[in-house]
């Protein structure tokens, strides 16, 4: 890894996770003031909300008190917490209804506390609800906390550190203490998972609110810049009419003309103001519904695993086995929803760069339609690909990106289609002069004019009202947007007609040198993802966990394999090895600064050839494709990962290598 790609990296983790720089102290505390009364009614209202929530939950109690036994015992304990927590919120609240709400430090002073009283407070709950059931009926209400806090009290990012090491060390201390045997048996692993990973979710909210509070307060700084600077502009601008004035009335005309530049000046002030403010909604919206769409599956898997390990010990496989498969399906729509806000993340946030090559259209289609062949199998779905032209038809794009373009409007089209109707979903290619369009159409319900502005933004599913996982989460099209504005000259197009289907056209620019061949990029023939058994692999994991799992799959499917923790392992291992390997399968960047490319040249150094290799890895930033004969992104199913690993055995020598 270069220099320039580390210094990219920490940029993006500083702007991400660092709260912004402050101004000078005079500014500073001119900051503070504007910022306290623009939020006061903001953060009245959601204080009012936060105690209408928190009262609510009395009912949730009563409801427990009368249809759970083991919980009765508990319950005016549980009443006594939640009233010291009311009166704390509302002590908050009558602070804020005075004016001390414009000041920024006793507000956010007030509002720390309330945030803590009311954490600790459920905390206490937990510990005094018997287990499973202070999970089962009170450990959702911290994230619930925590959401109330980082989304709408408008906390300066500095404060929300506090909070975040506050929340984390009151967890750390007495969540420990929530998970008890009761008159449950469990064994000390099982009690040390429920406090793990009751702690990881806690810490992954945490580290979601920070980037929240950081992204809102960078955003109000920049705002009040932006407004200083105009007004700062505006006011320059009247001193200097008012010296002309002095100098020369007669130069009205002139003054006429400064006045309509200081008009415009305040309209961009304002415009500027709400489109910053427009933005910091989109944001905070974005990661709610993300954060929603990831805790429903999440939620899923850990009901599932835990049914399956009391099946298990009650001896019922086949209801293990039963729960296990639901878990995986919830495992699998985690994962995909996941990648989709991963995805739609990097896309948008500038640190993906487009590689223009020339290639062939037809190759990228033709290679889209293959993966996308098997659910269409499954939704009984007739994909139908036209091409308008034989020859080969070069495009100037980026290959990868394009790719993951038709793909998604593949996927939807085969997802929304009819399968009682003919030609379920085809794919055309038309060349245009100069241009070349690639066509997706569905023959699925249609979408209503009205509703084609919608379709484009994240978490929008017009046909899935129920949200239904198994159609994606609505980051399909969104992604699609995002790499066509990334990619230079191409554009996305929809038309709809209700009732009879959709099509959607990627237009893009053809090659100037018809003559290119991609060679690099052809599918091999005759690649059969066929048995892998017996198969030599050096693989190179320095997660532990990580690296146990997947030599688990290698067991199962009959693959040797040899497996190191670092690079020094492995050169000590190399000459002592009676063979090359197979394949090598290694994580990008390994400890000690190492990467791949290191695995890869040690490998060759010593066998004097170079071995066909898969790097596995959960990088976000480009990595050089060249270096290795196949990328793969974490995670990966482990079928996929068997699939990939037979089809680089498989390929002819000059394009393994």
């Amino acid at each position: 890894m270069n220099s320039s790609t580390v210094r990219d990296f920490l940029s993006f983790l500083k702007a991400v996770f660092i709260p912004p720089g402050r101004f000078d102290p005079k500014i500073e505390r001119e900051f503070l003031v504007e910022y306290s009364r623009r939020y006061a009614v903001h953060r009245r209202a959601a204080v009012v909300l936060a105690i209408l929530t928190w009262t609510s939950f009395y009912s949730w109690d009563s409801f427990h008190f009368r249809n759970t036994p083991e919980f009765t015992p508990f319950f005016y304990q549980i009443i006594a917490w939640r009233t010291v927590g009311l009166i704390l919120l509302v002590i908050a609240g009558a602070v804020l209804f005075t004016k001390l709400v414009y000041e920024e430090r006793v507000a956010s002073i007030t509002l720390s506390l309330a945030g803590v009283a009311a954490f600790t407070a459920l905390l206490a709950m937990i510990l005094t609800s018997p287990f499973p059931f202070n999970y089962l009926f009170y450990y959702g209400g911290l994230s619930l906390v925590m959401a109330f806090t980082f989304g709408l009290l408008r906390l300066l990012s500095r404060a929300i550190v506090k909070l975040n090491i506050s929340f984390l060390i009151i967890s750390a201390v007495l969540l420990q203490y929530a998970v008890n045997e009761g008159q449950m048996p469990l064994s000390g692993s099982v009690l040390k998972y429920y406090f793990s990973a009751a702690y990881t979710y806690l810490l992954s909210f945490a580290l979601v609110g920070n980037v929240v509070s950081v992204e809102l307060e960078r955003s109000a700084r920049d705002a009040f810049a932006r407004e200083r600077a105009l007004s700062d502009a505006g006011l320059s601008l009247k001193q200097k009419n008012s010296e002309l004035e002095t100098v020369n009335r007669s130069l009205t005309e002139s003054e006429r003309d400064t006045q309509i530049k200081t008009q415009a000046l305040v309209a961009l002030k304002d415009e500027l103001r709400a489109q910053a403010e427009r933005q910091s909604a989109a944001k905070s919206k974005f990661i709610a519904d993300a954060a929603h769409d990831l805790r429903q599956p999440m939620q899923a898997l850990a009901n599932l695993i835990e049914a399956a390990g009391y099946a298990l010990k009650s001896d019922e496989k086949d209801k293990c086995t039963h729960y296990l498969t639901l878990a995986e399906d919830a495992a699998r729509l985690t994962r995909s929803s996941f990648n989709a806000v991963l995805d739609i993340s990097q896309l948008e946030s500038g640190f993906v760069q487009a590689e223009y090559s020339d290639f062939d259209v037809h190759e990228v289609v033709n290679e889209v339609v293959r993966s996308i062949e098997p659910l269409a199998e499954r939704q009984r779905v007739r994909l139908v690909v036209r091409h308008s032209a034989r020859e080969r038809v070069f495009v100037r794009s980026d290959r990868h990106l394009l790719a993951r373009a038709v793909a998604n409007l593949l996927n939807n089209a085969v997802k929304y289609s009819d399968p009682t109707k003919p030609e379920g979903a085809k794919t055309l290619i038309a060349v245009v002069p100069g241009r070349v369009k690639v066509e997706i159409i569905d023959n699925g319900i249609g979408i209503e004019r009205r509703a084609w502005p919608e379709v484009f933004k994240p978490f929008v599913q017009l046909s899935n009202p129920e949200r239904d996982r198994e159609k994606g989460v609505g980051l399909g099209l969104s992604i699609v947007s995002a790499i066509t504005n990334l990619l230079d000259g191409h554009r996305v197009e929809m038309s709809s007609e209700k009732g009879r289907g959709t099509r959607f056209t990627i237009s893009l620019p053809r090659a100037d040198d018809q003559e290119f061949i991609a060679d690099d990029h052809r599918p091999a023939s005759g690649i059969d993802a066929g048995s892998v058994e017996g198969l030599y692999i050096l693989y190179i994991e320095d997660d532990r966990l990580v690296r146990r799992a997947t030599i688990a799959i290698f067991e199962t499917y009959g693959i040797l394999s040899e497996s190191f923790a670092t690079l020094h392992e492995l050169q000590g291992a190399l000459p002592s090895m009676e063979r090359p390997p197979d394949l090598i399968i290694t994580d990008y960047r390994l400890p000690d600064g190492r990467s791949a490319s290191d695995v890869i040249a040690a490998v060759k150094g010593v066998f004097g050839e170079t071995v066909p290799s898969i790097v596995l890895t959960g990088e976000v930033l480009q990595i050089d494709e060249r270096m290795t004969t196949r990328i793969l992104r974490k995670p990966v199913l482990p079928k996929d990962l068997i699939r990939h690993i037979s089809e680089v055995y498989q390929l002819p020598a000059e394009v393994a290598v």
